[in-house]
């Protein structure tokens, strides 16, 4: 069997003087085989150590145990062309004849990380300019608050595109805008963006830039702001209530709930609220009766108000009123259609209903507000 044979001398201190430790080897195979070599008093080692691949480990027999670097567990492949420095290489430190399998994992495991990432940056250079973005810049990807706009931010300036916790002092939004509502911003350069308000309400408008000139709000319409008549009509909404014969349904009015009474037949009050928008602005309006399908109203209506805001809805059939007309001889030719009076009391048909708006109480929508705001500086 081919051997490596030879004497080295152990040093400390890298002299061969003086040399106060006697060093032992293990010499180690995969297989199990086992090989001890000591060096002697003076650290004078005479081995023959067969070729293959052996893992070496050493300890101090006496003395100071630190004599050499920690290489334990290096391998050292001895092979028919091997030096006979061989293990003197691998005692300093020339790794010439040293296997050492960590040192190689780690190398294809950088390589291996070297080429994931020029794929990345293959796949990647046409986006952004290479940077990275934190979870939470600009509000992407988290729970918590989105970045704050200033109490002195006017909408009218160019965001960065990124989601934001709209102050309660940052002017130019609509003026249902509350502290704690959202702001979405995207666009390209200084004068082309758009921007969505998102209310804690459930109200949603859009404001744009382009060319540098900024639009009006536009506010979508959704069963937040708006109400379906008995008509099936879409109706810009406060507070609404619908009024049936025998009960009301109603959204909008907060903690106080108006109250609905039946005094008789096709007798109605309604009473807790602020009374009738009675459409002092252009598109107002504040009650509408239900149709046929020819849109013919199905029985006429009279209301009133007295000063507590208490509210009366009165329904009646329809009485038309017709002249009679004749022909020369006397003979009633036609009915001709003058007027529709009121008739008899009568209640609201089964399944259709009175559509009533109301006042909207401005105490209300500021405490609204304050309480929203107090909620947000608690949570910062």
């Amino acid at each position: 069997m081919a051997k490596q044979t030879g004497q080295i001398t152990v040093v400390k201190n890298n002299t061969v003087t003086n040399v106060e430790h006697q060093i032992r080897f293990i010499f180690v195979k995969q297989n199990g085989e086992r090989i001890t070599r000591d060096t002697s008093a003076k650290g004078v080692i005479n081995f023959d150590i067969p070729n293959g691949d052996w893992n070496v480990s050493w300890f101090a027999v006496k003395g100071d145990q630190k004599v050499l670097p920690l290489r334990a567990g290096l391998q050292l492949k001895i092979t028919s062309s091997t030096p006979p420095t061989a293990l003197s290489d691998w005692i300093y430190g020339d790794n010439t004849h040293v296997a050492d399998p960590i040192l190689t994992q780690w190398t294809e495991v950088l390589d291996e990380m070297k080429a994931v990432r020029d794929k990345f940056r293959d796949e990647t250079q046409s986006i952004g300019n290479g940077k990275f973005m934190k979870e939470g810049a600009y509000g992407v990807g988290t729970i918590g608050n989105a970045p704050n706009l200033s109490i002195e931010y006017d909408i009218s300036e160019r965001l960065p595109n990124g989601f934001y916790k709209v102050a309660g002092g940052s002017t130019g939004f609509p003026s249902w805008k509350a502290s704690g509502d959202s702001l979405i911003s995207s666009g390209w350069g200084a004068s082309y963006w758009s921007s969505l308000h998102l209310s804690t309400d459930n109200r949603l408008a859009m404001i744009s830039s382009r060319s540098g000139v900024i639009s009006e709000w536009a506010e979508f319409y959704s069963t937040s702001n708006t109400t379906v008549d008995s008509n099936g009509n879409i109706k810009a909404a406060s507070p609404i209530v619908k009024l049936f014969a025998n009960k009301i349904e109603h959204s909008g009015f907060g903690d106080e709930k108006p109250v609905f009474e039946k005094l008789d037949t096709g007798i109605y009050k309604i009473s807790n609220t602020l009374g009738l928008a009675k459409g002092e602005y252009d598109g107002d309006w504040y009650i509408e009766t239900p149709k046929d399908k020819n849109g013919d109203v199905l029985f006429n209506i009279e209301w009133s108000q007295d000063e507590d805001n208490n509210v009366i809805i009165r329904t009646y059939k329809r009485r038309e009123i017709y002249k009679i007309v004749e022909d020369e001889e006397g003979n009633i030719m036609f009915g001709e259609k003058r007027g529709i009076l009121n008739g008899d009391p009568v209640d609201i048909n089964d399944g259709r209903f009175v559509s009533l708006r109301f006042y909207e109480d401005p105490e209300v929508l500021e405490a609204e507000i304050a309480r929203q705001e107090a909620e947000m500086l608690a949570e910062e």
